[in-house]
């Protein structure tokens, strides 16, 4: 079975490709936004309950 692509196929595939690499191209730029409400809340109640006195994690890693 032979594939054939038509003219209109091959244009939009180019077209894509153009978008992908706009679209990764303006990540280097990407701010973000800042959080709402609701996960600056949900953010400070978790902290509160992490134990940061705990630096075990820290010296395993430093072991390997």
């Amino acid at each position: 079975m032979k594939t054939r692509f038509t003219p209109t196929t091959l244009s939009i595939a180019i077209v894509m490709s153009f978008n992908a690499y706009a679209d990764y191209a303006s990540l280097e730029n990407y701010q973000g936004k800042p959080a709402s409400n609701h996960t600056v809340i949900a953010n400070t109640e978790l902290a509160q309950q992490l134990p940061w006195e705990d630096n075990t994690a820290f010296e395993r890693t430093k072991k390997g």
